[in-house]
């Protein structure tokens, strides 16, 4: 994940949380249930390359979901969700 670059011309602070639906066969290396964290964009700055593992357990197929939601400490929020089907 990464908050590529802060356009304005104040501060914006973001927390960023990413959960797996189903733990059992998706889950993240540091915490399973989710993975989140907070950066603070200064103006024309970006927050880098966050990254956390993520770990398939095999032998269990179906269909799995991730959702990721970022907000802005003013309340606005965007949600993706990135469906992966496991083998």
């Amino acid at each position: 994940m990464e908050l590529v670059i802060n356009i304005a011309v104040w501060t914006i602070d973001f927390q960023v949380r990413s959960e797996a639906q189903e733990h059992s066969r998706l889950y993240f290396q540091g915490d399973p249930a989710s993975w989140d964290f907070h950066a603070q964009l200064e103006p024309d700055e970006g927050s880098g390359t966050r990254t956390e593992g993520l770990i398939f357990r095999t032998g269990k197929p179906g269909r799995d979901r991730i959702t990721t939601i970022v907000e802005a400490k003013s309340g606005h929020a965007d949600k993706l969700t990135l469906e992966l089907d496991t083998l």
